[in-house]
């Protein structure tokens, strides 16, 4: 235990929202969700995971000695503090928070940087503390949030690091950034073909699941908190998945 020392990492933390009915929902004879998609859901993307993923002049973003703990209704995910591990972490905590939503479950967290220690499943230290902070103080809504030093980091970097990072937060109306977990849902959104097949199923699950829990959660005045929060996200994924401009523009689109 001797060599054991904090390093610079980013560092995010992620808290599961509505973590005892998932496990509820994956248990049983014939359960809702299985424990694969459960662990899946975890695992690091297949972006991520391939090894020589080149990305300009920062080369490889997989060399980022990524860690991974995933403790009751949380996870910690942590990358070397270099743009490589800015990178990776972003493309890690944006398939995190979008598996889970497929599986109808709404995220909240904090993305830090600072000293750590995260080996073999441990992970303690100040930037901990932080990305824990950001999840438990401010960020308040179903959503990831960054760190201002890390937000600074993104915004300051050179190409193509500020361009990628650019497309892959968002800034919030309190004027927070946010890790853009609905990208392809926009891109899809702002296609000429729009959610048709999978896609459109899956939209159509979500907007279902979200009224569901508004409808259920505004039946109890004990959860206007928890009520506020789906509202808040349920406005999120409207704007994200708007297709209301086709009409501005005269669709059908011209051949």
């Amino acid at each position: 235990m001797s060599n054991c020392q904090y390093e610079d990492r980013y560092v995010a933390f992620i808290d599961i929202l509505g973590f005892k009915n998932l496990i509820e929902r994956s248990d049983g004879v014939s359960p809702e969700v299985a424990i694969e998609e459960l662990v899946r859901a975890l695992e690091v993307p297949h972006e991520v995971d391939l090894k020589g993923i080149i990305l300009g002049r920062i080369g490889d973003i997989s060399a980022s000695r990524h860690s991974l703990t995933a403790f009751s209704d949380c996870v910690a995910v942590s990358t070397i503090a270099t743009e490589q591990g800015l990178m990776n972490l972003l493309f890690h905590v944006r398939a995190i928070l979008f598996r889970l939503l497929r599986l109808e479950f709404l995220t909240r967290g904090g993305i830090a940087i600072g000293s750590v220690y995260h080996q073999d499943g441990k992970i303690l230290g100040p930037a901990m503390l932080e990305a824990y902070r950001l999840e438990h103080r401010v960020a308040i809504y179903p959503r990831v949030v960054l760190g201002s030093t890390v937000l600074e980091a993104g915004l300051a970097a050179a190409a193509p690091v500020d361009l990628i990072f650019g497309l892959m937060v968002n800034r919030c109306e309190d004027g927070l950034y946010m890790v853009d977990s609905l990208w392809a849902l926009k891109m899809a959104a702002e296609s000429e073909i729009g959610f048709v097949g999978e896609w459109g199923e899956l939209v159509c699950r979500i907007r279902r699941f979200l009224a569901n829990e508004e409808s259920r959660l505004g039946l109890n005045p004990e959860k206007s908190k928890e009520l506020s929060y789906v509202r808040w996200y349920r406005k999120h994924f409207e704007d994200a998945t708007d297709r209301s401009w086709i009409d501005e523009i005269g669709a059908p689109f011209p051949k």
